[in-house]
């Protein structure tokens, strides 16, 4: 079983039409372009933003499930701090959901400081690749032995292992497109 893990970079625009795989987990606005089951919200200034939808389950950061009605809490242990939705959605797989498989779309991190979504007016999103959040998606990959790779066929600024764009297609049995 592949679960993707949708990121914001642009390079996910490219892979929106792929069939919706059995776990799907998005962040923020995902749900503008692509069913998925999860939302992963990191900035409490978005949580009244993204409305509920039937079948998906919202879930943010620890300390603010409570002031925010129909959101779940990640517990986070002391060690290991995600400082934005792409990183706390994948710690949500590996820490509470298990997969064997996970695949990440759309990070774009040190080929792209943008983001596909408009966070509105006054409110920009913050640079989402440090190295602080590169170790968190490391430390993820080696500790929970779980198979996470990063698609993309221009390398990412990350230490874990990439899949080309061929590799995916062939993974889920489909053509790309461009």
């Amino acid at each position: 079983m592949v679960t993707l893990i949708w990121f914001n970079g642009p390079s996910m625009k490219k892979w929106l039409h792929v069939p919706k795989q059995e776990i799907e987990i998005g962040c923020n606005y995902i749900l503008r372009d692509r069913p998925v089951d999860h939302v992963v919200c990191y900035d409490w200034q978005m949580l009244n933003n993204i409305k509920p939808t039937d079948g998906v389950t919202r879930w943010c950061r620890d300390g603010f499930a409570q002031q925010y009605k129909g959101w779940k809490e990640i517990p986070l242990p002391q060690h290991r701090k995600p400082e934005q939705s792409g990183t706390l959605a994948v710690t949500l797989a590996v820490d509470h959901l298990k997969p064997e498989h996970i695949i990440i779309i759309g990070c774009d991190w040190g080929l792209s400081t943008q983001s596909v979504y408009d966070y509105g007016i006054g409110r920009r999103s913050v640079i989402k690749h440090t190295n602080h959040q590169s170790r968190v998606l490391e430390r993820l990959s080696e500790q929970h032995r779980c198979d996470i790779h990063l698609l993309g066929d221009e390398p990412r600024d990350v230490g874990i292992p990439h899949m080309s764009s061929s590799q995916f297609c062939e993974l889920l049995s489909i053509d790309i497109k461009d």
